[in-house]
């Protein structure tokens, strides 16, 4: 029977942590404080806004909304990730994607407020192999305006907490390469001396590939895309796709949790949201201490 990678242990931990070093920012005077700037009504973004609103409530961080029209201009939402730039009571920002004018968006957004490594700046620190603001990969220094994005950040922490970090000289699988999940946490596993592989559309033995590697990480958004043809008995499983089960109609995964609990050594089996919420906060705070 595979072991449970259950979030709760691991969110409980970082909470504990963040809600300590806010208490002592907040005795100096500083409320650490995140911007939230959504455009439009996504149910994704709602839903997502909403957990980060009530982790930062658990652990003290301040939010700040910032809520923009479908119809804006590229100016007008230029203006206001420099409004939020320029704002000292504000520690990181969040945008949400996809949105419109993304590339001038990200370009015009402040690489020390960047708290989900969105920047050009963030994306060539994790390329070069830098160590992370708070869960990164590998041993080198920690630059100032350094941040890794949540969810692989969140995966790293997710393998540490159950110490499946060492992952020197394994084989990694990563199902989907998306610029999100895929990509910046095949580099950070990279950092740490994995062994990565990369299936995606094109690839042709995606099966074969999976079942002969250490640790398979799944993002795609596809319920039961990973099944028994995938696994073997010690295959490690860090799933952080999401989607709607037609069948059940509730929001899965994309491992098929029976094969996983019947071949697998170990998996997720309520995927990693929550610890992206927890490190999203821990993020925060690290921008508002090293302001």
């Amino acid at each position: 029977m595979a072991i449970q990678l259950k979030t709760k242990d691991v969110v409980d931990g970082l909470v504990e942590k963040t809600a300590a070093r806010v208490e002592a920012l907040k005795a100096k005077g500083v409320e650490p404080t995140l911007a939230i700037l959504r455009v439009g009504e996504k149910p994704d973004d709602l839903s997502y806004e909403k957990g980060a609103t009530t982790r930062a409530g658990k652990v003290g961080v301040t939010i700040k909304n910032v809520v923009i029209p479908e119809n804006v201009t590229k100016d007008e939402l230029v203006k206001v990730v420099e409004s939020l730039n320029n704002d000292k009571a504000v520690h990181g920002v969040l945008i949400f994607r996809p949105l419109p004018f993304e590339a001038e968006v990200f370009a015009a957004l402040d690489p020390a407020k960047d708290i989900d490594g969105a920047t050009d700046a963030s994306t060539a620190l994790l390329f070069n192999g830098f160590g992370g603001t708070v869960f990164g990969g590998g041993e080198g220094p920690k630059p100032e305006n350094a941040a890794f994005p949540c969810t692989p950040a969140a995966c790293m922490a997710i393998l540490d907490h159950y110490g499946y970090g060492d992952v020197k000289g394994k084989h990694v699988a990563f199902v989907g390469s998306g610029l999100r999940v895929g990509r910046p946490l095949g580099m950070l596993l990279l950092n740490r001396g994995a062994t990565v592989t990369y299936c995606h559309e094109f690839t042709k033995n995606t099966p074969e590939l999976c079942k002969q590697a250490d640790i398979i990480v799944v993002a795609v958004g596809r319920a039961n895309l990973i099944g028994e043809a995938h696994l073997n008995s010690g295959t490690v499983i860090i799933d952080a796709g999401l989607s709607l089960d037609k069948e059940t109609g509730k929001m899965v995964g994309d491992t098929n949790q029976e094969a996983a609990e019947k071949i697998a050594a170990a998996y997720t089996p309520n995927g990693v949201g929550p610890v992206t919420t927890a490190v999203l906060m821990a993020h925060v705070v690290d921008r508002a201490e090293k302001a």
